[in-house]
């Protein structure tokens, strides 16, 4: 990715406004799909007691540890026939 290289500083704002945006989106369809909502804030290190419209304003801190990537949706595999 080549702003990492050129600006190390403007990437990583570019990956906390995109990590940023995932976990509000996440808790804004929670009430329509709980359970890949769920998995994405596992996913960002959302605690359980941050997942809901009270905690829309308070965002992930810097230098939060994050677990090793998942898939969220199942993988679509097109049947032969």
């Amino acid at each position: 990715w080549a702003p990492r290289k050129s600006d190390p500083e403007g990437a990583d704002a570019v990956l906390a406004a995109t990590v940023e945006a995932i976990r509000v989106l996440a808790i804004l369809v929670r009430f329509a799909v709980p359970e890949s909502a769920d998995k994405l804030l596992d996913q960002l290190a959302v605690p359980a007691d941050a997942r809901d419209f009270a905690a829309l304003a308070t965002p992930i801190a810097g230098g939060t540890a994050l677990p090793l990537p998942q898939g969220v949706f199942p993988r679509w595999v097109e049947q032969e026939g």
